[in-house]
């Protein structure tokens, strides 16, 4: 799916519903974000205020990602903004509506290093950031997921991996 679901109660202070309210939603980095308010169809709205609290308090509405017109893609924060039935200005800043899916890099190798002990050795650079990636071998022979024989971190950018045979591997790697 290409949306996902946000949904908030808007309450006053003492905790009841607070029906009406007009909101706006917003990238955090600046300008009125584009949101739908179902799950699938219908076009996007920017203007502002964007939606509007029901009897019971509550709003809700889609953000689209990046396969979506008008999406977003993950890392964006959003920022929900209202004026409640007290008059008071409310905003709710860095809501992270869009997960942080994991991110996934591969490579294909048919040129292992040798090692000791017979082993097999390739460094494969993920990008991720991430000390400790995910690493799934998948043997183009055999069409099977093989497990490496080790896995040691050369930096926050480049993992070392053992196997014992020097085929070609394609070599997946994800960091949520």
């Amino acid at each position: 799916m290409a949306r996902i679901h946000y949904w908030q109660y808007i309450i006053n202070d003492e905790g009841q519903p607070d029906p009406d309210i007009e909101v706006t939603v917003t990238v955090q980095t600046g300008g009125n974000a584009f949101v739908y308010l179902t799950e699938s169809g219908g076009s996007p709205i920017s203007t502002a205020p964007q939606v509007t609290s029901d009897a019971d308090g509550f709003i809700e509405f889609w953000i689209g990602n990046v396969n979506e017109t008008a999406g977003y893609a993950t890392g964006n924060k959003f920022k929900l903004d209202w004026t409640d039935s007290d008059g008071d200005a409310v905003s709710i800043e860095n809501i992270d509506i869009l997960p942080n899916a994991p991110q996934f890099v591969g490579d294909t190798t048919s040129s292992w290093t040798s090692a000791a002990g017979g082993e097999y050795r390739y460094d494969m650079s993920h990008g991720l950031e991430n000390d400790y990636p995910v690493i799934m071998c998948w043997n183009r022979t055999t069409g099977l997921i093989q497990e490496p024989l080790r896995i040691t971190r050369i930096s926050s950018t480049v993992v070392r991996i053992y196997e014992s045979n020097n085929q070609t591997i394609y070599i997946l790697s994800a960091a949520g």
